[in-house]
């Protein structure tokens, strides 16, 4: 079975019939994860040679819009560990690496990031400084996704310099916050970390670079969290085909003909992307217009059904809104004030 046929496999029998429940829970379902572990997918970014699937990028983009079509919370914890997942094995710790991924490939042991707050202006949250065989971190992580689930993160810190190194460590002894009460995803268990003091051994390093590096990296990734927002623009759209079918009216019908074919295209011109960042951006922004219109659509289709907590309508919706910030970089944000009226 491929991976994309174990993830359609997953998101059909398993994670949509769940996803209403799941997401009103305050702690993700460990159960989620160990389904993803069994159906092979908790090493999709891990290679082969290290016990995992070396998915593509195609693979990867297909796998994902899967899971976050059925189950929004679940694809966006699990993305948390495949993006640590990568970070490992492109890492500079090599003994490191060698013996955490093949146990994360299997789903043994999950992996975290928190790294989010790097981007922040102002003065670095979360510091680091080499002392000792080691890294001293003091201050706070205002992200970490998982909580309850992750045993180890892949955490950035900003140095005196002002560049910034990347380290892994255990979660053990750290201090978090209650999960955050989030609109969306918030059964994420998401929560503040805090470091006091925390020493990292150097051989945990995996590397270190900077403001602009990071800056250059983001716009070569802009179309990365395409998957997620397209994968909640999927199952907009089909749950506004299926109310159409429900209540046979044709302007519902036909809005769902029109949000089909905008998804279609954007999958086609997303997958056959090049390296224009413009034109990338432009699909970005695209992609994040798409999930907020056809959520909403299916918002208008459901009517006062849609305003039920356990409605699909209303969770793609806040799905959509949460896509909207989610990964946000300075481009992303300007390109979206330029699109209001």
């Amino acid at each position: 079975m491929t991976p994309q046929e174990a993830a359609c496999r997953l998101a059909t029998e398993f994670l949509k019939p769940r996803a209403e429940a799941v997401d009103r829970l305050d702690l993700p379902l460990a159960e989620n994860l160990q389904a993803l572990a069994a159906a092979g997918l908790a090493g999709l970014t891990i290679a082969e040679a290290d016990g995992g699937l070396g998915a593509s990028p195609e693979v990867h983009r297909t796998v994902a819009r899967e899971l976050a079509a059925a189950c929004g919370v679940t694809h966006f914890t699990v993305a948390q560990h495949w993006s640590a997942c990568h970070l490992l094995a492109t890492g500079q710790a090599e003994p490191l690496k060698r013996r955490l991924l093949p146990e994360l490939a299997r789903g043994q042991r999950w992996v975290a990031i928190a790294f989010a707050h790097l981007r922040r202006p102002g003065p670095p949250v979360l510091r680091a400084t080499l002392q000792d065989g080691g890294w001293i971190l003091d201050g706070e992580a205002p992200w970490l996704t998982g909580w309850s689930l992750m045993d180890s993160a892949v955490v950035g810190a900003t140095q005196p310099d002002g560049s910034f190194v990347y380290v892994w460590t255990p979660l053990a002894g750290l201090v978090a916050s209650p999960p955050l009460r989030l609109c969306a995803m918030e059964a994420s268990a998401t929560v503040r970390l805090t470091f006091s003091q925390w020493f990292v051994p150097l051989e945990h390093t995996l590397f270190v670079t900077d403001l602009e590096a990071t800056r250059i990296q983001d716009r070569a990734n802009v179309l990365r969290a395409t998957s997620m927002t397209l994968g909640c623009s999927r199952a907009a759209v089909e749950l506004v085909e299926a109310l159409a079918a429900k209540r046979r009216l044709d302007s519902i019908r036909q809005a769902a003909e029109r949000l089909r074919a905008r998804y279609q295209a954007l999958v086609t011109a997303i997958d056959a992307a090049g390296a224009d960042f413009d034109a990338n951006l432009s699909l970005r922004l695209k992609s994040i217009e798409l999930a907020v219109h056809a959520s909403h659509a299916a918002v208008a289709a459901a009517s006062g059904a849609a305003n039920l907590r356990d409605h699909p309508a209303q969770r793609l919706y806040r799905e959509a809104m949460f896509y909207t910030v989610q990964a946000q970089t300075h481009e992303v944000l300007e390109g979206l004030m330029d699109q209001v009226p």
